[in-house]
């Protein structure tokens, strides 16, 4: 079996009567390649979306499966497209359905699920040259926004609806107010979001404002984000646990480092 020949197996857990817990499970393979109609067989990404299509990131386009057959989206010479790149690195889905890819460039491109056309988000910013940036995060909150941290520009939030309109900027927040290029990036289930800077600044944008309010600075900059039912907590290398309150658009929210953590 060659990577060439084969990169895609989909597993399908078979049901089994009577099947004990110390059973090993009884599967069915199905494998997939170019010659099922793929783009390519180097593939860098796959995902599952809300409606059960399955996308696969390749090193030429993306192939999108219904279960049956293969639809493939990519760039060619002439066709007017967006894209910049024609290898795929990454897919993501945002709460209206539209999906989100990242290319070898780091460049970032929404598909419209009602129009099938990818859109050049980062053209959208007044002021930025979306023929050269380079993408750090891309997260998604659940009212239908985009953040997407640009280096050495700041963050947009993009927003669109469930429906074939275009996407828009909804706000932009410059890397110098936020304390540098993010380091780290978290959204909390209140529409808020924390945005760890490379200088060690820690800043909040609650839902809906346009505006960041830094809440302290550290040593090092924050690198990973996790949350509870009431606070919201970032690791820091080195700095010693610690927890702070801050009342905003969450009952509670806080943040605690780590001594011992590091970043991959």
């Amino acid at each position: 079996m060659t990577m060439k020949r084969l990169l895609l197996t989909f597993l399908l857990l078979a049901a089994v009567p009577g099947f004990a817990r110390t059973s090993p499970p009884q599967c069915l393979f199905q494998t997939y390649s170019t010659l099922d109609g793929m783009t390519h067989d180097r593939i860098a990404d796959i995902y599952t979306d809300s409606r059960g299509f399955v996308w696969v990131c390749t090193w030429y386009g993306v192939s999108r499966f219904d279960g049956y057959t293969f639809k493939n989206f990519s760039t060619t010479p002439g066709d007017f497209s967006p894209l910049s790149h024609h290898r795929f690195v990454s897919v993501s889905e945002d709460s209206n359905g539209h999906l989100w890819f990242t290319t070898y460039n780091l460049h970032v491109y929404r598909l419209n699920r009602y129009t099938e056309q990818f859109e050049d988000v980062v053209s959208l910013i007044d002021g930025v040259d979306s023929k050269h940036y380079r993408m750090t995060h891309c997260l998604h909150d659940g009212d239908g926004g985009t953040w997407v941290a640009i280096a050495g520009l700041g963050v947009a939030r993009f927003a669109d609806g469930a429906d074939a309109a275009p996407v828009r900027v909804d706000a932009f927040f410059d890397a110098p107010v936020l304390g540098g290029d993010v380091a780290a990036m978290y959204l909390d289930d209140r529409g808020g979001a924390w945005i760890a800077a490379a200088d060690g600044q820690l800043n909040h944008i609650a839902a809906g404002e346009r505006t960041a309010r830094t809440l302290c600075e550290t040593a090092a900059p924050a690198f990973a984000f996790t949350a509870d039912a009431a606070s919201v907590y970032c690791a820091t290398p080195g700095g010693g646990p610690r927890r702070e309150a801050e009342r905003q658009s969450r009952p509670l929210a806080g943040r605690r480092g780590s001594a011992d953590s590091h970043r991959r």
